[in-house]
């Protein structure tokens, strides 16, 4: 729930809100899967309105490299702090290494496991 703040700031009132579950949806994409996303959620709320009456749904944008997302590229522009902190960040390539694993770890990996479970049935 938010209301106008004397100032003309949007504040949000937190009362009506307590009692609702936060369910947090991280949605990275083009424009299609963000609308895949939303036509389930829309059919969700149609079918089944009471499993989600006390839910608080909040949806994280992210764009992605391989995908043009214009939803994503609006709210860039009007919005400075998604633009630094979101936007920007996901589309260059990522600043973290990633963890390459050979064959033979995989194998190594996959034949310990299978170990594990033998003795476990034993």
């Amino acid at each position: 729930a938010n209301a106008k703040d004397r100032d003309g700031s949007i504040a949000f009132d937190e009362t009506l809100d307590d009692d609702r579950i936060p369910l947090h949806f991280c949605i990275v994409g083009n424009d299609s899967t963000l609308h895949r996303f939303l036509g389930a959620y829309i059919y969700l709320l149609q079918q089944f309105p009471t499993l989600v009456e006390d839910v608080q749904l909040n949806i994280f944008l992210i764009p992605s490299q391989t995908a043009s997302n214009h939803v994503a590229t609006y709210l860039a522009r009007k919005d400075e702090w998604y633009r630094k902190q979101v936007f920007a960040p996901f589309l260059r390539q990522c600043v973290m290494p990633a963890l390459l694993l050979e064959q033979e770890t995989i194998e190594a990996y996959d034949d310990a496991a299978a170990d594990d479970n033998q003795s476990d049935g034993d």
